[in-house]
Order: C-alpha cells, then structure tokens, then sequence
C-alpha cells in the first residue's frame, strides 16, 4: 500500500507542474503550469495506473497541499496535518501525522520539493500539441525511480500520460483524463468522516 500511495502521490505533485528544471522548452512549458496550479483553487482528475500486472482507476481532488484520493482498494484523505488512510479490503482507517520525510512519499508539495532538488528535466518532443519531457536524477544514490517521462498537453497545461521507470525494471504507467478546474472546497471534503463508515476499525499511529 505504501507504494501505491507514492505512485498516486507522484501523480499529483506531477498534475501540479512545480518543478526547477533546466533551461528548455519543457521548462517553459512546466514553468506555465506551475503558475497555473497555483492560481486554481482545485482540480480534480481520473487516472489510470498501471504496472507489475495489475491496473487500477481511481480519482484525485487537489486543493493546495490538501488531497482526496479514491480507489477500488483504498481511499486516502489528507488535510494539510492528518492523514487517513482507509482499506477496503481489511475495513480498516489507519491515521498518521507524516513526518516530513514520509510527506515526501504522500504529500504533493513535499513531492514537489524533492523534485526540486533532485531531478533536472530534457525536453523529448514537440508535437501534435503535446510536449514529451524527461525527468532525470541528479543523483544515483538509492533513488527508486531512475526516470520519469511526462507527456503535456500544450493548450491545457496538463499532464496526459507519466511512465515511472523503477531502479527494480518495473515501469508504472499513469494516464489522466478528466481534469477538471474547480472552486474553493471545504475543509470538511479532505477529513474522514467516520459516520460514512461506522464499522471501520480505526488504528491511530499519531
């Protein structure tokens, strides 16, 4: 589960766009996104991910460095301090308050400032309206992903598809669609509501 929930949270620090990357046109065009993200009260996408046999659809809303992420097998809810993490399968709601270390692997903003400073990016190809950019490791030492391949719809300044090369061989695909920008939520939408799940055994790790 710790893996899935970075992957999805690679996605959403990658729908944010927030990246220092080289001088180039993906630069450029990340640079444009960045500004956009941050003017957007919220987004909301469908994904597709894929990998190791296995596919799985879900939905992301994003509100600043809050989020809700709903899948098949788990749903996860994030309100800037708190995390909730619930298993379909286990009827079980874990809660957590990340260490700034673990919010590099569930938080977007702390995503987004590791690729920061880790990554640099090279643009692959411009064309039909879509720009494909590689994000690359500065450095070798014990990174689990060794590269990133962003395809970005130039008009909207969304990601459309991300293949995560892994140091294992495994490559995990994510394709969005459904990007939709919407209005400020309340801060209620990124708390669990217990009451929606009232069997739920509850595990505070806090």
């Amino acid at each position: 589960m710790k893996s899935l929930t970075r992957y999805i949270s690679i996605l959403i620090a990658i729908i944010g766009c927030s990246l220092s990357v080289s001088a180039n046109n993906g630069a450029t065009l990340l640079d444009k996104a960045a500004d956009k993200f941050q003017r957007t009260k919220s987004i909301s996408a469908s994904f597709t991910m894929s990998g190791n046999g296995s596919t799985s659809n879900g939905k992301i809303t994003i509100s600043g460095d809050r989020f809700v992420i709903e899948m098949s097998e788990l749903s996860i809810w994030y309100n800037g301090r708190t995390q909730w993490t619930y298993s379909r399968a286990n009827n079980e709601v874990s809660i957590t308050e990340p260490t700034p270390d673990e919010l590099q692997q569930i938080n977007p903003f702390a995503i987004v400032s590791a690729f920061r400073k880790a990554y640099s990016a090279t643009t692959i190809s411009n064309s039909n309206g879509v720009t494909k950019i590689k994000l690359t490791p500065l450095s070798s030492r014990g990174e689990a992903i060794t590269s990133i391949v962003l395809a970005m719809n130039n008009a909207t300044l969304y990601p459309t598809e991300i293949k995560l090369s892994l140091d294992n061989g495994e490559t995990i695909t994510i394709v969005t669609k459904n990007i939709k920008e919407g209005s400020s939520l309340p801060a209620s939408t990124f708390n669990f509501d217990k009451k929606a799940f009232p069997n739920a055994e509850i595990i505070d790790l806090r």
